[in-house]
């Protein structure tokens, strides 16, 4: 294709590109570059513009400009966008997979930190010298961790396993930093090769269940203090009290707690105004809020919200929730107020010092 039978072709294709760089204000190097491929062919010019457009995006419900009035120069820029579309699609669908990418990376990191663990509490076992006598392995291997052997201290690793006299290869569970990890252990491999042992995941384990769900039947019009509960309907692991409405962690780990209720708010012709707090040692961590303005002739308005939290604490930590805005004649209704809370993931390093 030679320039001078594509004349109309090129000149539409340089309005545009002019028009592009105005709308996006483009250093003027890209236009200067562009300019610069006039030289050769319209052919080029046309990929050179689907590039550029990779990383300036236009669309067809953009105002074009005036060189594109006629119908004729119209089809010329839908074909255009449709070329540079089959381009910028293919390159979405590899932006998915280099993100999806990096979420694998990351999980991979968190492998790496529990190997680490399982190296620091292996390092004079997992550096044993080839040796062409198998018996003097075997040997250093026996002498490697005679705690570990007397059952003082939890397996971290398939060395460890293999020290404790497993010899079957499959999935094994180990202590990793914080929680317990499944892992396959390949016996037949030698301690120092990378496919000796293979992470899988983690194993949901915790020493013991912790979960309540509470409520209160009565309304509540005071603030500044923490909220109450009549009745608690489950209080597994005994971290809830119901009466002075503070959960204390009885295991460090990972928590969720959701509270739901329903504010009444009473005739006024003032915005009203209040809000709940979730509080941590005495610190606010969350807050729900809401307001009214009832100045119809309904006695009272009726406003539900929830607060919901996921929260790191620490053995002994301690949880509640109280009102901290309320407005004159506002109070928590009664019959709708409820508390519930569990232990999500322990964190075994801490439980089983």
């Amino acid at each position: 294709m030679n320039l001078k039978g594509n004349v109309t072709q090129l000149m539409l294709v340089l309005s545009l590109v002019r028009y592009k760089l105005r709308v996006y204000n483009e250093n003027k190097l890209i236009l200067s570059t562009i300019l610069k491929m006039a030289r050769f062919s319209a052919f080029r010019l046309v990929v050179l513009l689907m590039t550029w457009q990779t990383f300036a995006t236009f669309t067809l419900g953009e105002k074009l400009p005036k060189e594109f009035d006629d119908a004729k120069s119209k089809e010329t820029y839908e074909v255009l966008v449709q070329q540079i579309n089959k381009i910028t699609k293919p390159l979405a669908a590899k932006l998915a997979l280099l993100e999806a990418k990096i979420t694998e990376l990351e999980v991979q990191v968190q492998r790496q930190e529990s190997l680490i663990t399982s190296m620091k509490n292996q390092e004079s076992t997992n550096n044993l010298p080839v040796s062409e006598n198998s018996e003097t392995n075997s040997a250093l291997v026996r002498n490697a961790d005679a705690d570990l052997r007397q059952g003082t201290r939890l397996p971290t690793s398939c060395l460890d396993l293999r020290v404790n006299g497993h010899t079957s290869s499959g999935l094994y569970s180990i202590m990793g930093s914080k929680f317990v990890e499944t892992v396959f252990c390949d016996f037949s491999k030698q301690s120092f090769e990378t496919s000796f042992q293979k992470w899988i995941g983690y194993v949901d384990v915790k020493t013991a269940p912790v979960y309540f769900y509470v409520n209160r039947n009565s309304h509540l019009p005071t603030a500044n203090v923490s909220i109450t509960y009549e009745s608690a309907r489950v209080n597994v692991g005994g971290g809830m009290n119901a009466a002075t409405g503070k959960f204390t962690a009885p295991r460090t780990g990972i928590y969720f707690f959701s509270f739901s209720a329903v504010a009444a708010f009473p005739a006024s012709s003032t915005l009203l105004e209040f809000s709940v707090g979730l509080y941590l040692n005495g610190t606010l961590i969350g807050a729900s809020y809401v307001e009214d303005a009832n100045i119809d002739s309904v006695n009272h308005h009726d406003c539900p919200f929830s607060l919901q939290s996921t929260v790191s604490l620490n053995k002994g930590d301690q949880i509640w929730l109280q009102i901290r805005l309320l407005s004159s004649r506002v109070y928590l209704a009664n019959h709708y107020t409820y508390f519930t809370g569990w232990l999500i993931e322990e964190d075994l390093s801490q439980s089983l010092l």
